[in-house]
């Protein structure tokens, strides 16, 4: 089908391809170091806007046509413009467009496409046989093609990447919002350096937030809650570069940055600033969008060791037929459980390594300098480098834990905004 031809069309590319090597990203924010580009215009601005509408309102309301759309395939130039020695399909051409200079708003719609090009319904996973992973292969190509693209700046965060670790290029985004207090005057606007090199983070702080709506953001959480909902969080995500592989980094950037900047949790920088209302509620709207995805898509593994998957997902299902008869859930069980059938061994197997104090080494033939990842690993872990949590987990203990988490204040103090239960007052 076409998201299958969409999941393989990277895998037959040449290597000279720019979605390949994932170095067009960091320099699509550039300014001036590199050979100019030329600006849209207002009818090709319009025009741009128009088709991706197009495409996103035609993968929302037809299965066939997102078929179609992924199975699309087109001869791809090289970087100076000669030669076709490979082929690009819908996403990596999506993925392209947002690699390059364009403004809030197009980026944001780029993403929204995405996003209904790799959603799945029930009625597309009727083919697939008892046993078989029922994540979207589109949606898995769109969490390799957003890893590539480094739309979050994950070989700067010393907990992922050998780089900043070796070289101390920056702290944890985790740190953020948990510093001591300080007087509304000292604090700054920011929290991470004016440079391109911090993508969506940077179109956040120094982009969006000088005119106070954020429609790249938007459209990127809803991209990310689209993809929990369809593919999961695949656990080997950038296993071919870091040592610390999977999707903690963008879920980490939803639940350590973007909800505490626009909540104004974070203690260490002043709140973010928001042109209206509705602004201001659509941002933390699709932030926790994320986050509910997440945990609706989190299975935790039963207590008994040595279960088989079968006999876990029996054991969730009788879970969810509790939650039915005996606490009344049965309206919106479908909301807060994903399917039985929707869960996948590869995801059930790093939910219960959640539960272990394991660790991952380098090897000497790892492939990608893993060796040298490892060393460098150390300089911020010590010999051993932790086996990352998975973010459901991650998620679950920041809300369960009798400290309260700042995940948890967050949405406390959500709850508790006009009038909590006595509803909204103006």
């Amino acid at each position: 089908g076409g998201s299958s031809a969409a999941n393989s069309s990277g895998d037959n590319s040449s290597a000279s391809s720019p979605m390949r090597q994932g170095t067009s990203s960091s320099s699509s924010y550039s300014s001036g170091k590199e050979t100019k580009q030329k600006e849209l215009g207002e009818v090709g601005r319009s025009t741009l806007m128009s088709m991706l509408c197009l495409v996103s309102n035609v993968a929302t309301r037809s299965a066939s046509a997102r078929e179609f759309i992924l199975s699309i395939q087109l001869p791809a130039m090289d970087s100076d413009g000669t030669g076709a020695s490979y082929q690009d399909g819908s996403l990596e051409i999506l993925f392209s467009l947002l690699t390059v200079p364009i403004p809030p708003e197009i980026q944001g719609l780029a993403f929204m496409a995405i996003a209904n090009l790799i959603r799945s319904s029930p009625a597309e996973d009727t083919s697939m046989t008892s046993g078989e992973s029922k994540k979207s292969l589109a949606a898995l190509r769109a969490w390799e093609l957003l890893e590539l693209c480094q739309f979050i700046p994950i070989k700067l965060l010393s907990q992922y990447s050998s780089y900043a670790a070796g070289t101390s290029a920056t702290t944890s985004m985790s740190t953020f919002g948990r510093q001591q207090n300080q007087g509304i005057g000292n604090l700054s606007a920011t929290c991470f350096p004016q440079s391109s090199e911090y993508m969506m983070i940077y179109q956040l702080e120094h982009v969006e937030a000088e005119v106070g709506t954020y429609p790249a953001t938007e459209g990127f959480l809803f991209l990310l809650s689209t993809l929990v909902k369809n593919a999961g969080c695949p656990s080997n995500l950038g296993s071919q570069w870091r040592l610390r592989s999977g999707c903690a980094p963008y879920i980490e950037y939803v639940t350590d940055f973007v909800l505490p900047r626009a909540t104004g949790m974070s203690k260490n920088v002043k709140p973010l600033p928001f042109a209206s209302v509705a602004d201001e509620c659509r941002l933390i709207n699709r932030a926790v969008e994320v986050v509910e995805a997440v945990l609706v898509r989190y299975v935790v593994p039963p207590i008994a060791e040595k279960k088989t998957f079968d006999e876990i997902k029996s054991h969730y299902n009788l879970d969810m037929n509790a939650a039915k008869a005996e606490l009344g859930l049965a309206p919106i069980v479908s909301e807060i459980f994903c399917s039985v059938e929707d869960i996948d061994e590869e995801d059930m197997t790093a939910a219960i390594q959640d539960f272990r104090n394991e660790f991952v080494y380098s090897q000497e033939d790892g492939g990608m300098n893993s060796a040298a990842a490892g060393q460098m690993l150390e300089a911020s872990f010590g010999k051993k480098v932790p086996l990352p949590k998975t973010p459901g987990f991650t998620i679950l203990t920041n809300l369960l834990s009798t400290n309260k988490g700042l995940l948890f204040k967050i949405i406390m103090k959500l709850l508790a905004e006009h009038g909590g239960a006595n509803g909204v007052q103006e």
